[in-house]
């Protein structure tokens, strides 16, 4: 029974933390375009499921096939958990194909 008790005092604290703030949604792509449409759907039904609730921002990055936007999300984007960032799946790929250098 005390075990019981205590299990029901102790705090979520990822849920504190995501309480009341909003998450921005990076797209590495144009308004309209599949990427876009495919960030709307998610961020409109992904905070449900993150323990506090927190609302969603997106907010379109277009620029080097995602690479601007993967930049930002690594040099600039807060790193506590409040940005994420979709890319064009050929990113990833891209340095292996391409003779170019790419900096991230």
């Amino acid at each position: 029974m005390l075990g019981a008790s205590s299990l029901s005092a102790h705090a979520d604290p990822v849920a504190d933390f995501y309480k009341g703030k909003s998450i921005t949604m990076d797209v590495g792509s144009t308004p309209g375009g599949g990427y876009d449409a495919y960030a709307c759907i998610v961020t409109r039904h992904i905070g449900r499921f993150i323990p506090g609730n927190p609302g969603f921002i997106t907010q379109n990055m277009p620029g080097g096939g995602g690479l601007r936007v993967t930049n930002h999300l690594y040099n600039i984007a807060p790193k506590d958990g409040t940005a994420m960032a979709t890319v064009q799946r050929g990113l990833l790929t891209s340095p292996l194909l391409e003779s170019r250098q790419l900096q991230v």
